[in-house]
């Protein structure tokens, strides 16, 4: 059983300008210094609404950093030599033995040619084959750990760059990724004034990234439980992972690999936008914060694992969680807690009992804002673990996840 709690463990930043198919023979350095530059403006804003032993980067960082690849498309760029880029990832390689997060924004990185040892360190996000290297990094080099929307060529309604703009009939979801919503919450201040208008769709790389924010959901390699940049399964080629299919219940339900990152769609947005107040102000009291979690004394990133036995009961208390904006009191909070059925393909029925409901409620929610169904409301929770139930696709007892949702 797995309560997923919320700190960063991305490293060795790199930015890195490459060719893609919309943009094929040429890179812009400018458009992303500009942002930076504009990013620069509003750190240390930013900086007084986070842990002063995690600030954000300076600019002058992140200017240091930005560095171009070969403007060559596709497969052609092996032929000449390493790129500036390439040698700022294969450094970052060498410099530590843990796991390096490459996102593909609509593109392909070619060949490391390096050591097998270096290459099982990568962890490679495309949001699609957008040139002929994909297929071929995935061919010949088995041990990188790649995660790729596949369909279609061209056919990007179909893959993960769609799950974050697209307009589906999902009530007021429709409305967070639209431009009047992002007119009054997101194009603010110096940073905000740069995000575009959207014409075709927003954030469509943006999954790639948004695997990486620990945030309660994603933990490390294990993107087969799911996260705000979707949830994914072994594909049949055992040789990449592609997105796996959730189910969430709004108006309708929708079963769908897009769903698993619809169903985080206000989650996203709405941190998006507390974030874009941060680099208005500096004083801490006039914008919100995210909440600490601590679950049975557990506070940190790490999951809580509990052994369990069927039959048994278990309950998880959430009371010691810390609301950083009424740092004496967290009655302010909501305590949602759900199963999350599609992360281990459990198919038993799991009881969740409020031991604390809210005044007023009979302690569960019918629909909750993710698509989850009989959310059970309070600060803590009793669960009754069923028999063990195996899973029809491996054969195995994976155990199950219940998660905190605020």
């Amino acid at each position: 059983m797995n309560t997923f709690l919320a700190e960063p463990f991305l490293r060795g930043e790199r930015l890195l300008l490459k060719s893609g198919w919309w943009l094929q023979n040429e890179t812009h350095p400018e458009e992303m210094n500009k942002i930076i530059n504009a990013y620069g403006e509003v750190v240390e804003n930013l900086n007084q609404h986070v842990n002063p032993n995690s600030p954000y980067d300076s600019a002058e960082k992140l200017l240091s950093l930005v560095t171009l690849g070969l403007s060559t498309y596709g497969r052609a760029a092996l032929h000449e030599p390493l790129s500036e880029g390439a040698k700022r990832i294969i450094l970052a390689l060498q410099e530590s033995q843990e796991p390096l997060f490459i996102a593909g924004w609509g593109e392909q990185i070619h060949s490391l040619r390096h050591a097998g040892e270096l290459r099982s360190r990568i962890r490679l996000y495309t949001i699609s084959d957008q040139d002929d290297t994909g297929p071929w990094i995935r061919a010949h080099f088995l041990d990188i750990f790649y995660v790729v929307s596949i369909y279609a060529w061209n056919a990007y309604h179909s893959g993960k760059m769609w799950d974050i703009p697209r307009w589906v009939s999902l009530c007021k979801l429709i409305t967070l990724v639209q431009n009047p919503w992002l007119d009054a919450n997101i194009r603010l201040g110096p940073l905000g004034s740069l995000y575009p208008q959207v014409v075709f769709g927003m954030e469509g790389d943006t999954p790639s990234f948004l695997l990486l924010i620990q945030n309660g959901l994603g933990y490390r390699d294990r993107i087969y439980w799911g996260s705000w940049g979707g949830r994914y399964s072994r594909s049949l080629a055992l040789v990449d992972w592609a997105g796996g299919i959730d189910t969430n219940h709004f108006v309708d339900s929708y079963s769908t690999p897009q769903a698993s990152i619809w169903r985080w769609r206000t989650a996203y947005q709405d941190d998006f936008a507390a974030r874009m107040q941060w680099t208005l102000t500096s004083n801490f009291s006039k914008v919100g914060h995210p909440p600490v979690l601590n679950i049975n004394g557990q506070q940190g990133p790490d999951p809580l694992i509990v052994q369990v036995k069927s039959n048994e009961t278990y309950t998880f208390d959430a009371g010691l969680t810390l609301d950083p904006d009424n740092p004496t009191d967290n009655s302010h909070l909501e305590f949602q807690w759900v199963l999350y059925r599609e992360s281990t393909m459990f198919q038993a029925n799991v009881s969740l009992k409020a031991l604390e409901p809210p005044v007023g409620s009979n302690g569960v929610l019918d629909i909750n804002d993710a698509g989850f169904t009989n959310a059970t409301l309070g600060i803590k929770v009793q669960v009754t673990v069923p028999q063990p139930l195996r899973n029809i696709y491996t054969g195995t007892s994976p155990g199950f996840h219940i998660i905190l949702h605020q």
